[in-house]
C-alpha cells in the first residue's frame, strides 16, 4: 500500500538545511563604517590645520600676499573648527630677505565654525610684540617698496575688512637711517583697534619710549566711500636724543634740540588720494582742499643752514589748502625774525608767502651770512672773511613755489646800520683800482632796494663810504652766482699816471663794469680803458675851448682898452 505525503513532508526532506547565523558575523563591517566616518569627521575638523601645514598652505599664503615686494613666513600655524587661529613668529622680509615686520603670536579668539556664524568676524586679536623695522633713504622706506604695491591696488574703491578688535601689546619700531647706520627705537607701543559697522576706531593709542611719548586716539568712517580721518595726538619728545633722525628727515644742516611738547589734530577725506601718484601735484593739491589740521610743536635751539635760532614755537592751522602760520618772533643772530608765513597748498602750485614787514631786525651779520644770502643782495660782500656789523631786512612783497624756490619773486630794503669789513674778491677789485687797501665801510643807515626775479637778485643803492669818496653799486647776481655789475666811483688816479690834467679827471665818476662770479670777479678791462679814453679826449676838448674862450676874452678886453681908454 502506497504511502502518500504531505507537501509540506516532502518539501522538508528535498529541501537542504538552513544554517542560521549568528549576529556577531555582521560586525566587521559595521565597526568599518563607523571607523570610516570617524576618520572623515576627524579629517573635516582637522582640514584647515592639515591645509595650513603643507605645501599647500604655503602656496595659499603665496598667493595672499603675491603683491608684497618680498616674503611672508610663519613658523607655526594653528586653525580649525573648534580651534581659534594662532601664529608663532610671523615675518615680513623684503626682497633682500632683511626684515620689515615681525610678530612673536598672534591669537584670536573665534574658532573657524564661529567665523562662518558670525559672517567672517575675526572677534578680538592679539597681537603680541610685533616689531617694525623701518629704513631711511632719499626721502623714501622700505615700507614703500614692500607694501606699495598692495597699498596701491587697494586704495581705490571700497574697503572690504571682515569685523575685529585687535590689540597690539608691547610693539615696537625701529628706525635706521640706511646712509649712516644709525637707528632710532621707539618702545614699547600699545594700541587697540576696532572695525565694525564701516568704521575703524583708533581707541588707543600709546607710546612711552625714553625719546618720544604720544597718545592718541582716532576714526576713520565710511569705509566703502570717503574714508573720512578724524585723528588726534599729543607728544612729548626730546629732540637732542632724536637729532640723528631729524637730519635723516631734513637734511644735516638742520640741528634742533630741547626736550618740548606738542599736538597735532587732522580731519580729512583719504579718498581723495586714490587717484594721486607722486607725480600728480593736482590730484594731491585738490585732496589737500578737503582736509582741516592744527599742530603745534617747540625747540629751545634750532640751528640750519649756518644760522642760528632761539627757542620758538611753530603753531599752525590748515583750512581750504592753506596753511596759515602763527606769527613767528624768534630770537635770530643777535636780533629778531619776525614773519607769519602763509603756506598755500592748493590750489597749486604751492607757495609760501609772507605779509609786508621787517622780517629781519636789527641783526649781526657773520661771514656766513655773507658768503650766503646778503651776498646775493649786496655782492660786496662776497667772501667776506672779517665782518661786523647790523642790518635789517624789510619784504613788501613775497612768494616762493615750494617746489622750485629758484622762481621765487620777492622785493624788499636792506638797511645797513653798519658793517665793517676785510674785502672779499668783489671788493677787492674796487679797493685795488681805488688803491684803499684794509677794512673797508658800507655806509651807515643807508637802504639797499632789491628784487628777486627769474632766478635773479637786482639791486641798487648799495653805498661804500671812502674818506673823501663814495662807490655805488647796482646790477644783479644770479642763483648760478654769475656777476652783472655797475659800479660807479671816483676815477681811479693810479690809472691816470702823469696824463696832462689829470688833475681835473679826479673829480670825475667812472661807472666800470664787473662780470664773472662771485668767487671769480672779472672787470671789463676793455671798456675800462674805453671809458678812460673818452674821459680824457672830453677833458682835453673841453680844456682847449675854455682856454680860446678865455684868449678870446682877454683880446676883446685890450681891444676896449685901447679905443676907450680903461675903465674906472
Amino acid at each position: 500500500m502506497a504511502t502518500v505525503k504531505s507537501k509540506e513532508s516532502a518539501e522538508a526532506e528535498v529541501a537542504p538545511p538552513v544554517k542560521k547565523v549568528s549576529p556577531r558575523g555582521g560586525l566587521p563591517f559595521v565597526r568599518g563604517m563607523f571607523v570610516m566616518l570617524v576618520l572623515l569627521i576627524a579629517l573635516a575638523a582637522a582640514a584647515p590645520t592639515i591645509v595650513l601645514r603643507t605645501p599647500l598652505g604655503e602656496k595659499l599664503l603665496a598667493m595672499a600676499t603675491a603683491e608684497v615686494h618680498g616674503s611672508v613666513k610663519i613658523d607655526q600655524i594653528d586653525f580649525g573648527w573648534l580651534a581659534p587661529l594662532e601664529i608663532a613668529n610671523l615675518q615680513v622680509l623684503d626682497s633682500a630677505g632683511k626684515p620689515v615686520l615681525t610678530v612673536a603670536h598672534l591669537k584670536s579668539d573665534v574658532t573657524l565654525l564661529g567665523m562662518l556664524k558670525s559672517r567672517g568676524s575675526f572677534g578680538a586679536v592679539r597681537i603680541e610684540e610685533p616689531v617694525a623695522i623701518v629704513e631711511l633713504e632719499n626721502g623714501q622706506t622700505n615700507f614703500q617698496e614692500v607694501f606699495g604695491a598692495y597699498f596701491q591696488h587697494h586704495a581705490a574703491g571700497p574697503i572690504e575688512l571682515p569685523t575685529f578688535e585687535l590689540e597690539f601689546v608691547e610693539g615696537s619700531v625701529i628706525v635706521v637711517d640706511r646712509r649712516t647706520s644709525a637707528e632710532w627705537r621707539f618702545d614699547p607701543i600699545s594700541a587697540k583697534v576696532g572695525l565694525a559697522a564701516n568704521r575703524l576706531a583708533f581707541e588707543q593709542f600709546a607710546v612711552q619710549s625714553d625719546n618720544f611719548a604720544a597718545e592718541g586716539a582716532g576714526t576713520i568712517d565710511d569705509l566703502g566711500g570717503t574714508r573720512m580721518l578724524k585723528a588726534q595726538c599729543k607728544t612729548t619728545y626730546d629732540l637732542d636724543r632724536l637729532e640723528g633722525l631729524v637730519q635723516s628727515l631734513l637734511g644735516d644742516r638742520i640741528r634742533v634740540s630741547g626736550r618740548q611738547t606738542g599736538m597735532i589734530s587732522i580731519t580729512g577725506a583719504l579718498a581723495a588720494f586714490d587717484d594721486a601718484t607722486t607725480a600728480d601735484a593736482d590730484v594731491h593739491s585738490r585732496a589737500l582742499e578737503q582736509f582741516a589740521a592744527q599742530a603745534d610743536m617747540g625747540w629751545e635751539g634750532l640751528a640750519a643752514y649756518g644760522y642760528s635760532f632761539g627757542p620758538g614755537r611753530l603753531q599752525g592751522e590748515l583750512k581750504n589748502g592753506i596753511a596759515r602760520i602763527a606769527p613767528l618772533d624768534l630770537p635770530f643772530e643777535g636780533g629778531r625774525l619776525r614773519a607769519a608765513p602763509i603756506v598755500q597748498l592748493a590750489p597749486g602750485p604751492a607757495t609760501i608767502q609772507l605779509a609786508p614787514g621787517t622780517v629781519l631786525d636789527q641783526i649781526a651779520v657773520t661771514p656766513e651770512m655773507c658768503s650766503r644770502g646778503l651776498a646775493y643782495i649786496a655782492p660786496l660782500l662776497a667772501g667776506a672773511v672779517q665782518v661786523e656789523g647790523r642790518v635789517s631786512m624789510d619784504v613788501s612783497a613775497c612768494n616762493v613755489p615750494i617746489n622750485d624756490t629758484g622762481a621765487a619773486d620777492i622785493t624788499g630794503q636792506l638797511k645797513v646800520h653798519s658793517i665793517d669789513l676785510v674785502p672779499g674778491p668783489v671788493l677787492a677789485q674796487i679797493a685795488m683800482l681805488l688803491d684803499r687797501p684794509g677794512t673797508i665801510s658800507l655806509q651807515r643807515e643807508s637802504t639797499v632796494d632789491f628784487r628777486m626775479v627769474e632766478r635773479r637778485i637786482y639791486h641798487q643803492g648799495l653805498e661804500l663810504a671812502f674818506p673823501g669818496a663814495t662807490v655805488r653799486t647796482q646790477g644783479s647776481v644770479g642763483l648760478d652766482q654769475s656777476l652783472a655789475l655797475l659800479v660807479e666811483m671816483p676815477l681811479p688816479a693810479k690809472l691816470l699816471g702823469n696824463i696832462p690834467l689829470a688833475g681835473s679827471l679826479a673829480s670825475q665818476t667812472i661807472s666800470v663794469p664787473i662780470g664773472g662770479t662771485l668767487s671769480n670777479p672779472v672787470i671789463d678791462q676793455n671798456e675800462l680803458n674805453r671809458l678812460l679814453a673818452q674821459f680824457v679826449q672830453g677833458t682835453v676838448e673841453n680844456a682847449a675851448v675854455n682856454a680860446v674862450q678865455q684868449g678870446l676874452q682877454e683880446g676883446m678886453n685890450r681891444g676896449i682898452d685901447q679905443l676907450l681908454g680903461p675903465l674906472k
